[in-house]
Parts: structure tokens; C-alpha cells; sequence
């Protein structure tokens, strides 16, 4: 470990020993302090986020790690506090996305486990993880015809929905908070936390995310989409 990131580290440590004493004025100081001399570091996020859940503003924490994800889709801590807060927040499918998410990412067994018993829980309680699919038109569209044809295997286990497009203030707060967002010629999407998937000229996928040139056959869409949202 070279002197730089010595530093960072034993700061970061103290900025974490005043969270857990509750000094979250001092924290938060030391924070400011420290983005002064470092302002890429993932691990800020998470940091800043259990300080706004310590004070009990979960839309905070959710923006700043909304932000943080954005910046890395595979931040263990990152994913976690969002599962956290979605649950806090009352949007259980959005906590059983990233819970499940947390579990791939996990090495604690004990943390694992606790995760699970959450996951079944809401599973128990009937939350589903939902799929949006946008259609311009009736006919002619991508994102109608993979409705049409999706298994019954998906529509069993997720809410599917398909939608018409329109202004973004007109969607209602299940389409914002959807899981999977599926368009045709729709190069946008919600929220971070989504799955943005864009069928364009056909059922090849020509983008995931930030994927580009990724080909997938009819069936190879539909277990990407399970693969993505299963444990």
C-alpha cells in the first residue's frame, strides 16, 4: 500500500469511528475535508449514505447512492444500503431486486443468510419484481411483440406490464420504480436503478445498458432477463 492510499484508508477509518461513536457533525466535517483532496472515491457513498439512514433521511441516502450506483453497478455496500433503504422506503420490489443483487455479490454467509430470510419474506408477502414494456404502436413494435410472446414461466413470477408511451410525468410511480424497462427506438430510461433494455430494429439486443453489439436470439432476451433479476 503505497502513502497515498495509507492515508485514505486510516481516514476513512476515522470517518467511520465518529459514525459509529454517533459524531455525525464531526463525520460529516471529516468527509468535506476529505472530497477536498479525493473526489472519486466509491466508497464515499455508502459512507454518506448511513449517515442520512443514521438520521433517519432515507430519500438522501437514496440519492446518494443512486449516484454512487451509477458510477459502479457491482458496489457490494452501495447495493446493500440501496436494499436497505428501498425496504425502509416502503418499495419492497425494488428491496427484493437489490437484496437479491447483494446476495450474488456476498462472501458472509451469515450476511447471506440474514439477506435471504428478508428475500423470502417479501417473497412470502407477494411482492414481485416488475417488467415495463413500452410500445409506440400496436403493430410493428418490438416491445409489444415480446409481450405477446413472453413465457409463461416470466409472466408468473414478475408483474408484466405493457405500457403506451407517453410524456415521463404522466407514467404513475409503478412504471418509474419498474425493475426492467423495455423499449423500441425508446433511448432513455427512468430511474438508475433500472434494467434498461432497447430492442431497436428487432429482437437481437442491440444495447444493454452500456453494452453495445450484444446479440441475443428471442429465448436468449428472456433468460437475460431472469439472469438478471434471480439469485
Amino acid at each position: 500500500m503505497d502513502i497515498f492510499n495509507e492515508l485514505s484508508y486510516k481516514t476513512k477509518g476515522k470517518i467511520k469511528e465518529l459514525i459509529n461513536n454517533n459524531q455525525l457533525y464531526e463525520a460529516k466535517e471529516a468527509i468535506h475535508q476529505y472530497e477536498q483532496i479525493v473526489n472519486n472515491d466509491i466508497e464515499i457513498y455508502s459512507i454518506k449514505s448511513v449517515i442520512y439512514i443514521m438520521e433517519g433521511l432515507y430519500d438522501h441516502a437514496l440519492q446518494i447512492l443512486l449516484d454512487g450506483y451509477e458510477k459502479d453497478h457491482n458496489n457490494f455496500d452501495i447495493i446493500y444500503n440501496l436494499a436497505y433503504v428501498y425496504y425502509q422506503l416502503q418499495q419492497y420490489s425494488k428491496a427484493l431486486h437489490f437484496y437479491k443483487r447483494a446476495i450474488r455479490l456476498c462472501e458472509d454467509m451469515n450476511l447471506i443468510n440474514n439477506m435471504r430470510s428478508i428475500v423470502n419474506e417479501l417473497k412470502n408477502k407477494g411482492y414481485k419484481q416488475s417488467i415495463v414494456l413500452v410500445t409506440n404502436t400496436r403493430s410493428g413494435c418490438n416491445a409489444n411483440a415480446m409481450f405477446q410472446l413472453m413465457p409463461n414461466y416470466i409472466t408468473e413470477k414478475y408483474h408484466v406490464h405493457l405500457v403506451n408511451y407517453r410524456p415521463f410525468s404522466q407514467y404513475d410511480e409503478e412504471i418509474k420504480n419498474s425493475d426492467v424497462f423495455i423499449t423500441t427506438h425508446g433511448n432513455f430510461s427512468i430511474n438508475k436503478a433500472q434494467i434498461k433494455i432497447e430492442l431497436w430494429h428487432g429482437f437481437p439486443i442491440k444495447g444493454v445498458a452500456n453494452i453495445v453489439n450484444l446479440h441475443i436470439k428471442t429465448d436468449g432476451i428472456f433468460h437475460f432477463i431472469l439472469a438478471t433479476l434471480s439469485v
